[in-house]
């Protein structure tokens, strides 16, 4: 479990992103760092919308890369809200049991096999949403984020402490509020060792988020985005330009008006023989992903979500109607 590298920086880079568009002044140091923060990004998955100029709403998705960038284990869709003034935020558990050709493995493992493009085709058919931009970006970039942004004041739940070697890792965190600096954040963000397992692990992740959202939306920060874009030049691959953020300032200003919403994937960890899943309830899951992410039910299309021939927990009996003919056939 120790060597699933968890990195989780979303909302950062979503708030700080969009904010720091307003110092128009930076410009002429910000525009060549977008060139390499917007190459390769993939353009028929994406539900990017014609015009530079936002949606009233939209949905962003998160993705946080292992130290290789071959595995994603942190993603999250947010989905913006500018009637509302509310951001809401879902995690998509690393775990997730889907399908890459004729085989089943975890949504995390997608992008190292069909790279982004297979990624974000996996998320939209397991949420039936449209993303319609993404952000990713690799740990050492949030860490550096993190320390630039003066540290997030946050109350760890429990005691945190392993070593990893192999990985080179060491967590060792003590309970309380506290101000975690870039190295403890990371630290917080990658521990797994939870009674729950990924739930619990998600849910410290999404107060993180919340924590760092609150703290660090107001305008003054506007004076590191120089810093920030530096690094994010380095760590982060998106399809948001510096053109649509110009083009966005207005709302970008009112972002400290917005609140946060976090919500929970309903399905449950398990074993299929002796591999560990999360196995969503898809049932329940689409209407969640239609009232708060602009999902529009169950595709009708599935590739990475077509469950034919798939074995199941023994008793399993939270199936959709697919699910029930495969446990079936």
């Amino acid at each position: 479990m120790g060597k699933r590298k968890v990195v989780i920086r979303v909302v950062v880079l979503l708030f700080m992103t969009l904010t720091a568009a307003g110092a128009g002044v930076y410009f002429g140091v910000l525009n060549p760092m977008f060139h390499e923060i917007n190459k390769d990004s993939p353009q028929e998955v994406l539900d990017q919308p014609k015009e530079e100029k936002m949606p009233l709403k939209f949905n962003i998705l998160i993705i946080g890369t292992d130290k290789g960038k071959a595995l994603t284990d942190v993603m999250m869709l947010a989905s913006v809200d500018s009637e509302t003034h509310k951001i809401h935020l879902i995690s998509l558990m690393r775990d997730t049991r889907v399908k890459v050709e004729s085989y089943f493995t975890k949504l995390n493992s997608v992008y190292r096999h069909d790279k982004l493009d297979g990624l974000i085709g996996a998320v939209k058919e397991l949420t039936g949403s449209p993303v319609n931009y993404y952000i990713m970006m690799d740990f050492e970039g949030f860490r550096n984020i993190i320390d630039t942004l003066g540290g997030v004041e946050f109350n760890v739940p429990q005691r945190m402490k392993y070593t990893d070697r192999v990985q080179g890792l060491k967590i060792d965190l003590q309970p309380g509020m506290q101000v975690l600096d870039g190295n403890k954040a990371e630290q917080l963000v990658r521990f797994r060792r939870y009674i729950e397992g990924d739930v619990q692990r998600t849910r410290v992740q999404q107060d993180f988020v919340k924590a760092l959202f609150e703290q660090k939306k107001d305008a003054s920060y506007l004076l590191k985005a120089p810093e920030l874009f530096q690094e994010l030049s380095k760590s982060c691959k998106t399809n948001i330009t510096l053109n649509i953020l110009l083009k966005n300032i207005n709302e970008i200003n009112n972002m400290s008006q917005y609140d946060l919403e976090t919500h929970k994937m309903p399905g449950e960890g398990t074993y299929v023989g002796d591999v560990s899943y999360f196995l969503p309830y898809l049932d329940e899951s689409y209407p969640v992903f239609q009232n708060y992410f602009l999902g529009t039910g169950e595709p009708s299309s599935k590739k990475y979500t077509d469950m034919t021939g798939a074995k199941w927990p023994k008793g399993w009996s939270h199936n959709t109607k697919e699910e029930t003919t495969s446990k079936k056939s």
